[in-house]
């Protein structure tokens, strides 16, 4: 494979089209580091978005309308900002004015130290993921000398601010729709390639092998040899992308720009008796 087995994908242009519930069961770890907090949120939350990335050689192009599924989100808690009171319960705001005799929002790291899930108020949770722009940021995956195959789900931890804010740290997603999975993974590497076979000018049909597309052309040619006319025989090799990955407006698009010629029927030893 080479050094440029690693490859990105880049969520953007993301709109949220539902969360499931947050419950405090939801909340599998409460993180403390140097006077900051953060926890981890088993989620259910659906997005659409484009994608765009590939390899250091190859691209996957631009695929609208992708529909992802975030499973887990890794999201920081801004104490000491001036908003404990959101990010706490009623119960829990009381709770530490009284164990530390002062106003809520006067604490920062001796909050973070005491702090448990069931303090947090799930709304806050809620609202600081129910933002679709939050989720727009990179993914790398594979790298060294060795490709590896994408299996549909990604960690976005390069992930951008919105307006230079953004509580979500990191995240867990997967690709529900299995063509799309396998395109991006053809297409981070190059393999996004198909051959188009050619009779008499117009698109016979396309193949992913180039066997399969000589051997159609050939296949028709002599079924009546007479009316083909050979130089207008031939199968090219294109690259196809992914351009739409909505349901209801699936689309794909061939490169003819940077097509080749593989195959042409009048240089084939095997149609020299024939006249052209």
């Amino acid at each position: 494979m080479g050094a440029g087995a690693g490859y990105k994908i880049n969520v953007e242009d993301c709109e949220l089209t539902s969360m499931a519930e947050i419950v405090p069961q939801d909340i599998v770890s409460l993180d403390r580091d140097g006077g900051y907090c953060s926890v981890m949120v088993k989620c259910d939350i659906k997005l659409n978005a484009t994608l765009t990335g590939g390899s250091y050689y190859d691209s996957i192009g631009n695929i609208k309308e992708v529909a992802l599924t975030v499973t887990e989100v890794k999201l920081s808690l801004d104490f000491g900002s001036g908003i404990n009171a959101e990010i706490l319960t009623a119960d829990a705001t009381e709770k530490f004015e009284n164990q530390f005799d002062t106003d809520i929002e006067s604490l920062w790291k001796e909050l973070i130290d005491v702090v448990e899930i069931e303090d947090l108020d799930m709304n806050y949770i809620k609202d600081k993921l129910d933002y679709g722009k939050y989720y727009e940021g990179s993914a790398s995956l594979g790298g060294g000398w060795i490709g590896s195959t994408f299996d549909g789900e990604f960690e976005v931890t390069d992930v951008n601010s919105s307006s230079g804010y953004n509580d979500i740290e990191s995240y867990t997603a997967f690709i529900p729709d299995d063509d799309v999975i396998d395109f991006i993974d053809k297409a981070k590497y190059g393999d996004n390639v198909e051959y188009t076979a050619f009779y008499n000018g117009d698109i016979l049909d396309a193949y992913n092998e180039l066997d399969e597309a000589i051997t159609a052309l050939k296949e028709e040619i002599l079924e009546d040899v007479a009316a083909a006319d050979l130089t207008e025989c031939y199968v090219e090799r294109s690259y196809y992308y992914l351009r739409n990955a909505s349901v209801d407006n699936y689309e794909y698009e061939h490169d003819w720009d940077y097509s080749e010629v593989e195959y042409s029927a009048d240089s084939d030893p095997e149609f020299e008796e024939f006249e052209i």
